[in-house]
């Protein structure tokens, strides 16, 4: 059986993934679909960096703006929209760009992750203290291969356990027998000097600003913000400041830290799979070569847009 064909984007943020996307999908006749687990947010525009209104405009984006802070948004929700909207395009005889920085999502996807989907959306605090006791009692067999002094990890066990109802070891055994749906040319943006990228992370914050930021989070968080919500980067950080409990110099410069190590963790995470194309634009300046040196790998590959292009 001939399995549908995806693209897909990574890489951290500010490193020109939208851009890129816009420009593919525009070339090849194409939709993309967002792989971002804040970009779902209708009423976080500024905030996470949506796609401009005359992007949305030039090429149809899913999964940007759906749902309400006021929601909880999940992998398994993510998986279910993606699935869906991957039918719906490939059955136009398209190539979806799955474009995002949020790695679970993406392997999530492309490697089929299996979740009991009644368990998706449970939520149960997390206590700091006594993790490793904690995750021995609900789950000994990950607290088996777990340093007990790995708070990170154990506390990520026990998050995985109380959300889906089985071990993250089960997590893993099961998308390793489990067969990917797609056939996946995957796609990384970087950027060889780190300080290039952290230029931009900060030149952005800036920008955010200026186009409203602030009035964007004094509206929100008048709302019942859910809890997935909450952790969006610019939001947490500028809460303090509506309390009088830091200056907003002090605020400005916390979001432009956080998002640096984001964009960290970014790269660590996707640099982890092997079959990722990297381009890395402090070499390729020039973004038209970028989407000439994708789009000939997309054909290369052997994915049938040659047709399509314009």
């Amino acid at each position: 059986m001939k399995l549908p064909k995806i693209i897909v984007i990574v890489g951290p943020t500010c490193s020109g993934k939208t851009d890129l996307s816009v420009e593919i999908a525009k070339e090849i006749k194409s939709e993309i679909i967002s792989a971002d687990s804040l970009q779902v947010y209708r009423e976080f525009s500024i905030c996470t960096s949506k796609p401009t209104s005359r992007q949305l405009d030039m090429v149809k984006h899913h999964l940007i703006g759906h749902v309400s802070v006021t929601e909880e948004y999940s992998v398994c929700r993510f998986l279910k929209d993606a699935k869906e909207k991957i039918k719906e395009i490939s059955a136009k005889s398209m190539v979806p760009i799955i474009v995002g920085g949020t790695g679970l999502y993406i392997d999530a996807l492309i490697k089929n992750f299996q979740f009991e989907e009644s368990k998706c959306e449970n939520k149960v605090k997390i206590d700091d203290k006594d993790l490793y006791d904690k995750l021995k009692k609900i789950d000994p067999a990950s607290a088996k291969i777990i340093d007990r002094n790995d708070c990170k990890r154990l506390s990520r066990a026990i998050d995985f356990f109380n959300k889906f109802g089985f071990s993250i070891i089960e997590q893993k055994r099961r998308t390793l027998e489990s067969e990917c749906e797609y056939e996946v040319l995957k796609v990384g943006l970087n950027f060889k000097d780190r300080n290039k990228l952290y230029e931009k992370i900060n030149l952005r914050v800036d920008k955010m600003l200026k186009e409203g930021l602030l009035k964007e989070i004094d509206e929100v968080r008048k709302l019942k913000v859910s809890k997935t919500a909450s952790a969006a980067i610019g939001y947490k950080e500028l809460i303090p400041y509506f309390e009088n409990k830091v200056t907003l110099k002090e605020a400005i410069d916390k979001i432009k830290r956080e998002t640096r190590r984001y964009s960290k963790r970014q790269i660590t995470w996707f640099k982890r799979c092997e079959i990722t194309s990297w381009f890395f634009l402090d070499e390729i300046q020039n973004v038209d070569l970028v989407k000439s040196l994708v789009i000939k790998k997309i054909c290369d590959v052997g994915f049938d847009v040659q047709n399509k292009i314009v």
